[in-house]
C-alpha cells in the first residue's frame, strides 16, 4: 500500500473498528492537531496504549479549516494530509483519519472506542462528547503531556532563532520588484517609516494585551493620507518585552492584526512591519537606533531611502534616521522624546501624527 492511500476516511475506519471490537481487539482514540509533530506529542500517543489496556489506536486529525477556526489563520504550518501522514508513520498508532468537525461527536459514534483519550490540559469532566461512551460502557481519560514542549513554543524558538541570526520582518506584502517584466528598471518608491508604540497606538508599557490597543486620535487619518500621497507605510519598532520574557512573539503578532484591522476598515495599507525583539544587552544591530531593519525594508519593497521620512516618539527614532540621512519628525505624544538618550534634533517637531503628515505634504509641494 502507497503512503497516500494509507489514510482512510472515517467510515471505512468505522468499518474496520467494528471489525476490530467483533476479534477482541481494545480501540483507544484521540484527536488533535499535531502540527509541527515534536517530542510532546510522541510521548503522549505512546502512553495511550501503554496506560490502558487498548490493542489499537486511531487517532483523528483537525482538518486545516478546523485548525484556522481553532488558532487563527496563520495555523497549520502543516496542511491537513502531511500532518496525517506522519502521524501514521508512528509504530504506536494503527489508524489516522481527517476530521472537519468542531467536537469528537460523530468520531466517537462511528468508532465506539473502548477508550477516548485527551490531553491533561483537559478536564473529563467538560469533554461534551464523553456521553456518549455509556452507550457501550466506553471509558473517557486524561494523559499528561511532556512539559515544555508545545507546537507554539517550538514556532517561538523558530522565529527567535530566525530574528538572531536573520532579522526576519513581519511582512505584509510580499517584495516589490525592482524591474517590469520587459527588465525596465523600475522607480524606487517613497516610504514613511512609522514607530508603532505611541505615534500609532496608545503608548502602554510592554503592550500585549489586545484590550490595550487603541489608535491614537486621527492616526487613521493621517496615514491614509499618506496613502493616497502615495507613501509606503512601514512600521520599525522595538519590542523588548519579547527577549525579557514579558510577552511573546504570538502576543506580539496579536496586537499587530488588531492594529491592522483598525486601520483597514479606514482603508490604511501599511506594506510591513519590521521589529526587533531584544533587550539593549544583546547589543544585536536590529535594535533603533541601529538602521538594519530600515536598510532591510528599503531593500524588500525597493524603497527610495533619501526621499522618505520617519516619524517617531523618542530621540532613538530621530537618532535612527539621523544615521540613515532620512529627513525625522518626532511627534508630541508618546514618550514626546523625553527618553533624551540622544542629543539630536528632528528635523519637524509635530504636534500629533496629522500635523506631522501635514508637513509632508508641504514638502512634496
Amino acid at each position: 500500500m502507497s503512503l497516500a492511500a494509507s489514510i482512510k476516511s472515517r467510515a471505512e475506519i468505522a468499518r474496520l473498528a467494528e471489525k476490530w471490537r467483533n476479534e477482541g481487539e481494545r480501540i483507544a482514540f484521540t484527536s488533535g492537531v499535531f502540527d509541527l509533530l515534536h517530542i510532546g506529542h510522541v510521548s503522549y500517543l505512546t502512553a495511550i496504549k501503554e496506560k490502558t489496556a487498548a490493542t489499537k489506536l486511531i487517532v483523528a486529525v483537525n482538518s486545516d479549516t478546523s485548525v484556522r477556526a481553532l488558532k487563527g489563520e496563520l495555523r497549520p504550518f502543516v496542511p491537513e494530509r502531511e500532518r496525517a501522514l506522519l502521524l501514521h508513520a508512528l509504530a504506536c498508532i494503527d489508524e489516522v483519519f481527517v476530521f472537519a468537525d468542531k467536537t469528537n461527536k460523530e468520531n466517537i459514534l462511528a468508532i465506539k472506542p473502548h477508550y477516548y483519550v485527551k490531553a491533561s490540559d483537559y478536564d473529563v469532566k467538560t469533554l461534551s462528547s464523553a456521553k456518549y461512551l455509556k452507550s457501550w460502557n466506553g471509558k473517557a481519560l486524561t494523559l499528561p503531556m511532556v512539559s515544555g514542549h508545545s507546537t507554539s513554543k517550538l514556532f517561538e524558538r523558530i522565529v527567535e532563532k530566525a530574528y538572531i541570526k536573520g532579522m526576519i520582518p513581519q511582512t505584509l506584502q510580499t517584495g516589490y520588484p525592482d524591474k517590469a517584466s520587459d527588465g525596465t528598471l523600475l522607480p524606487r518608491r517613497r516610504a514613511v517609516f512609522l514607530d508603532r508604540d505611541g505615534v500609532i497606538v496608545e503608548d502602554c508599557e510592554y503592550l500585549h494585551r489586545l484590550e490595550e490597543v487603541r489608535l491614537l486620535p486621527g492616526v487613521a487619518t493621517a496615514l491614509k493620507r499618506l496613502n493616497e500621497l502615495g507613501y509606503v507605510l512601514i512600521v520599525v519598532t522595538n519590542q523588548p518585552g519579547i527577549g525579557l520574557g514579558y510577552f511573546s512573539h504570538k502576543d506580539f503578532f496579536r496586537v499587530n492584526k488588531k492594529m491592522l484591522s483598525l486601520l483597514s476598515k479606514a482603508g490604511v495599507n501599511i506594506t510591513g512591519i519590521y521589529f526587533c525583539p531584544h533587550s539593549k544587552a544583546v547589543g544585536c544591530m536590529c535594535r533603533k537606533p541601529e538602521g538594519e531593519l530600515v536598510v532591510r525594508a528599503t531593500s524588500d519593497h525597493h524603497l527610495a531611502i533619501r526621499e522618505s521620512f520617519f516619524i517617531g516618539d523618542q530621540t532613538s527614532d530621530v537618532e535612527t534616521a539621523r544615521r540613515l540621512k532620512i529627513k525625522s519628525i518626532l511627534v508630541n505624544t508618546g514618550k514626546r522624546g523625553s527618553d533624551k538618550k540622544y542629543a539630536v534634533s528632528p528635523d519637524f517637531k509635530a504636534e500629533n501624527l496629522n500635523k506631522a503628515v501635514a508637513w509632508i505634504a508641504a514638502c512634496d509641494r
